[in-house]
C-alpha cells in the first residue's frame, strides 16, 4: 500500500510537471502569436502608409501635369496676343507708309500747282 502511494504521489507529480510545462509551453505560443498579430499589423499599417504616400504622390502629380498643362495654355494664348499685336504693328507701320507716300505725292501734287500758278 505504501509503495502504490508512492507511485501515485510520483504520477501526481509528473502530471503536474507536466501540466506546468504545458501551460508554459501554452503561454510562450500566446506570447508568439501576439507577438505576430503585432507584427502583422505593424506590416499592415506599413502597407496602408505605403499606398497612403502613393496616393498622395499621384495627386501629386495629377496637380502638376495639370499645372504643366495650363502654363502650356498660358503661353500658347500670350504668342496668339503677340502674334496678334505683331500683326497690328505690321499693319501700322504699312498705314504710315502708305500715308507718307500720300503725303509726298500731295506735296508734289501742290508743288506743280504752285510752279503752274507762277
Amino acid at each position: 500500500f505504501g509503495e502504490q502511494r508512492t507511485r501515485l504521489k510520483s504520477t501526481q507529480e509528473a502530471v503536474f510537471a507536466r501540466a506546468a510545462k504545458l501551460e508554459a509551453e501554452e503561454e510562450r505560443l500566446k506570447r508568439k502569436e501576439q507577438e505576430m498579430n503585432e507584427r502583422m499589423k505593424r506590416m499592415r499599417d506599413a502597407e496602408e502608409e505605403e499606398e497612403k504616400r502613393k496616393a498622395e504622390a499621384r495627386a501629386e502629380q495629377e496637380r502638376m501635369k495639370m499645372r504643366v498643362e495650363e502654363m502650356d495654355k498660358r503661353e500658347r494664348n500670350l504668342q496668339a496676343l503677340q502674334a496678334q499685336v505683331d500683326e497690328r504693328v505690321k499693319s501700322s507701320e504699312e498705314m504710315r507708309r502708305k500715308e507718307a507716300i500720300r503725303v509726298e505725292e500731295s506735296k508734289q501734287e501742290i508743288k506743280k500747282l504752285a510752279d503752274r500758278l507762277q
